[in-house]
């Protein structure tokens, strides 16, 4: 019993942090937390002394650059909230500790079976409401925005099952970057619609490069997402438009056009006005707490001045805005850290599995915070922490030994 206590708690943890989170996001959050606390503690003594790691120091020195930004004498308590809100990221380090203690071998392909049936859900969730029901952009309750990014990340990232087998029925992990793509769309999700397409390019690479003998289901995979893709223009689904229309907003973006929609039209006066406060405030930003009065303040328009929102809508911005030099500095420990795990990787295996797995957080995370707060926001946030420290679980010396 007390060898199986860990595995149950560790399918706790992926069935709430992975496979039901897309739909059920601020439910099972924090029984995801709960699990990966839990599960470090029953593994003790032995994950105390796997925590004891500096893989994560990039996320400690971030947390001290925002510290030092915080404790400026123009700060305002208010301004501490911003740790509350990344206070999730803290769970790398137990997570990492918890599954490096069950050295258990097919955990990895078991994570790419988790990530497949969230995006599964995520897709059955997104046909019913978007297609089935006609009730507008898909969002299971959530925003449509949040709903897409969870489902997206976790479906690119469902190939990472392909390090743990090489049976035949491991293509099953090639439909998750096609599904993610596929909720985006039918969230009407121009964003996540974005990291989704780069996300898959960079699987595609990786998978081509180190699975040649999967060519053919790649391609497979190609012409059934075209043709799902295809079906959802015939229909005229509305999200699917709204979506698709991100090529066209690029488009008019670099001819200088004024008539944008509104979602386009507010990011860019948010860009425009973070960066002036950027300007203004450049070594430790105007604080947390003041990050929706930046439009109004330094555009002085009666458009900004509707902008009122409790953040920038961009992770990049929130952190350069609010901390400075120091938030940026901050963004950049934070969102590049899963790219960090290569460098502790002691074969070839696990090199791979960091690589794969550190760029697609990296790259998703960063893609998907240019037009929309991730970090900070708690589901997404437990996501980053959670992806960041099974991988490193893979990582660390004791791989070698699976």
């Amino acid at each position: 019993m007390t060898h199986l206590a860990p595995k149950i708690m560790m399918a706790m943890l992926l069935m709430t942090g992975i496979v039901l989170l897309p739909v059920f996001s601020y439910v099972v959050v924090y029984l995801a937390i709960v699990s990966a606390m839990i599960g470090f503690l029953i593994t003790l003594p032995t994950s105390f002394d796997q925590i004891k790691n500096n893989m994560f120091l990039p996320v400690w020195i971030g947390f001290a650059l925002l510290a030092i930004a915080a404790v400026t004498p123009d700060k305002v308590p208010a301004d501490f909230m911003v740790f509350i809100y990344l206070a999730p990221l803290i769970l790398m380090p137990f997570v990492y500790a918890f599954a490096i203690s069950l050295d258990f071998r097919e955990l990895i392909t078991i994570i790419g079976i988790a990530c497949v049936l969230a995006v599964s859900i995520a897709a059955i969730e997104s046909v019913v409401e978007s297609v089935v029901l006609d009730s507008g952009r898909a969002g299971s309750g959530n925003n449509p925005i949040h709903f897409a990014s969870i489902a997206v990340v976790l479906g690119c990232f469902a190939p990472i099952g392909l390090f743990g087998t090489t049976s035949t029925w491991r293509a099953v992990f090639l439909s998750g970057p096609v599904l993610g793509v596929s909720v985006t769309l039918l969230s009407g999700s121009k964003g996540p619609l974005l990291a989704g397409l780069i996300m898959s390019a960079v699987t595609l690479v990786f998978v081509v490069m180190w699975f040649p003998s999967l060519r053919r289901l790649i391609v497979a995979a190609l012409v059934l997402g075209s043709a799902f893709l295809a079906g959802l223009a015939i229909l005229g689904n509305t999200s699917y438009t709204r979506a698709v229309d991100l090529f066209g907003d690029v488009i008019d973006l670099a001819q200088g056009q004024s008539d944008l929609p509104s979602s386009v039209s507010e990011r860019i006066l948010f860009y425009e006005s973070a960066f002036a406060a950027f300007v203004d405030k450049p070594w430790t930003g105007l604080g947390f707490s003041r990050l929706s009065e930046v439009p109004a303040l330094y555009l002085q328009t009666p458009k900004a001045a509707e902008l009122n929102y409790e953040h920038l809508h961009s992770d990049l911005l929130d952190f350069i805005a609010s901390s400075g030099i120091l938030g940026l500095l901050s963004y950049a420990a934070f969102v590049f850290s899963p790219l960090l795990l290569v460098f502790y990787a002691r074969d070839e295996q696990s090199r791979r599995i960091a690589m794969f797995g550190g760029v697609l957080i990296a790259v998703g995370y960063v893609v998907l915070g240019l037009s929309n707060a991730v970090l900070g926001v708690l589901p997404q946030t437990m996501l980053f922490a959670l992806l960041t420290g099974l991988i490193a679980s893979f990582v660390a010396p004791k791989t070698a030994e699976r």
